[in-house]
């Protein structure tokens, strides 16, 4: 997002030092056409003096070769003329043809030095013409991109902050929706994972209970049918032993009738009969404690396994109520974060907007530089 903002605002300031550029592209096409024609004046100075100074040196070898064959023809005369006033004559017609020669070479001089001052002049004129409508044109066309760029400056930068306004107002949303929507399908997730592991935790508890119970009741069953089984001993047992009493019993009587030692041997014998029917008795009574006891063993065992299934239940209430006490921590949490995250958007909207104020004061900053820098360069233009 920061990101987006910075490379927008890179971009934008990108496009001001673009037209900058042009700028002082434009000041550096203005600085070479005012070299050109310092050139071209150069030039056409350069050739004013190359056009004139072949005349002159040809007019100045002329005349010394037109002095030095009239000096040769006085010398020949002098030489071959035998009278003194004629070479008097001769002499002073040759010195009045030098002064008009002299005089002629002068004129001539002074009339293309005349025409090369006028012709400088004239392209200095123009030249200086030229230099004094360069300043202008840059201040003029630096006043027009000034103009444009404060007519356009308020209307971009307004336009600028709305559309990272929407922006960032449309991403808030998008992101809040999102997090909302990841929320409660975190929630409807773990929430259906309870459900499916508490349904499956309880239906497992279930089916162990009823094989347990369907066991214990197969047992019961047996012990039962095992009790029953023993009673009917015992009870033939305590008939045999009723009826062993009354044989003693009628034993007795006839021990007592007869006193003869074949009935106390029988008394003795049925004696040590019913002792060890007693003993037979008492270890079918302990054999059945054991089984009660066994029985009631298996019962608690049962108790205690119904107990640590009821409390594992209870344990899976309690874990399903710390789950929703967190999943609703998370919900409060996930609350202060999006209100968080709002006051982190707000706040990068106002440092975005601040940033944007930023930019355009340097870009006013960069762009006063360039005008003071133009300003300087047409000071510069006008002292040259």
């Amino acid at each position: 997002m920061a990101k987006a903002i910075v490379e927008k605002n890179q971009a934008f300031l990108d496009k001001v030092i673009r037209d900058n550029e042009k700028l002082v592209l434009t000041c550096a096409n203005l600085k070479q056409e005012l070299k050109d024609l310092q050139s071209e004046y150069s030039k056409c100075k350069q050739e004013t003096l190359q056009s004139f100074e072949p005349k002159i040196q040809k007019l100045l070898e002329d005349h010394k070769l037109n002095m030095a064959n009239t000096k040769k023809e006085l010398m020949d005369q002098l030489t071959h003329n035998p009278f003194e006033k004629e070479k008097e004559k001769v002499k002073e017609e040759t010195e009045k043809k030098l002064k008009k020669l002299e005089e002629e070479c002068k004129k001539t001089l002074k009339n293309i030095k005349s025409s090369a001052i006028d012709k400088e002049n004239k392209l200095k004129a123009e030249f200086n013409k030229k230099l004094a409508d360069v300043p202008k044109q840059i201040e003029s066309e630096t006043n027009e991109y000034r103009r444009k760029l404060e007519s356009e400056r308020n209307t971009w930068q307004q336009k600028r902050v709305e559309e990272l306004r929407e922006k960032y107002q449309k991403k808030y949303k998008d992101d809040l929706q999102i997090a909302k929507e990841k929320q409660e399908s975190l929630m409807n997730d773990v929430i259906s994972k309870l459900k499916v592991d508490a349904e499956e935790e309880n239906k497992e508890l279930q089916e162990k209970y009823d094989t347990n119970l369907q066991n214990h009741r197969k047992i019961e069953k047996d012990l039962n049918f095992q009790i029953d089984e023993k009673n009917k001993k015992i009870n033939e047992i305590y008939q045999e032993r009723k009826e062993r009493e009354k044989e003693i019993s009628s034993l007795k009587a006839q021990l007592k009738q007869c006193q003869c030692e074949k009935l106390k041997l029988q008394i003795e014998s049925a004696n040590s009969n019913l002792m060890h029917l007693k003993n037979q008795l008492d270890l079918e009574k302990q054999k059945l404690y054991i089984v009660d006891e066994q029985v009631a063993h298996e019962k608690k065992s049962l108790e205690m396994k119904y107990n640590s299934i009821r409390e594992d239940n209870q344990t899976l209430e309690l874990k399903l109520q710390d789950l929703r006490m967190r999943i609703q921590n998370e919900q409060s949490k996930a609350q202060q974060r999006i209100e968080e995250v709002s006051e982190k958007h707000k706040s990068e909207l106002s440092l975005i907007a601040e940033r944007v104020k930023s930019t355009v004061a340097k870009k006013d900053e960069i762009i006063q530089q360039l005008m003071d820098r133009l300003s300087a360069l047409g000071g510069d233009d006008d002292d040259f």
